[in-house]
């Protein structure tokens, strides 16, 4: 199986993989959020939709460590998010996409 790394996009789609969360963020929290995550390589994207406070937050797939089992990323990015206020129990794959047009 062949996994394409980075973003994905052209004139019309945006898509995008992320292990990790899907959680509503104030918007006056998230330029704090954002600095603070980028600390732990965690990545907070936009879902697309139109409520503006929904994102995915998580490791990007492009990101991935390769020397990590799935399992101990859960852990570990579990604990990094525990430190920025999020209370969840499990990450999950998030991949999504939209048109932009």
């Amino acid at each position: 199986m062949k996994f394409r790394h980075g973003f994905v996009s052209n004139s019309s789609t945006t898509s995008f993989a992320i292990f990790g969360i899907h959680e509503v963020i104030d918007e006056d929290a998230r330029d704090d959020l954002e600095e603070k995550a980028g600390e732990f390589s965690i990545t907070i994207q936009h879902d697309g939709n139109d409520y503006k406070h929904k994102f995915y937050i998580g490791i990007s797939a492009e990101d991935l460590p390769r020397d990590k089992t799935l399992n101990d990323l859960e852990q570990e990015l579990l604990k990094h998010l525990a430190i920025l206020g999020f209370k969840e129990t499990e990450c999950t794959w998030h991949v999504d996409g939209w048109y932009d047009g």
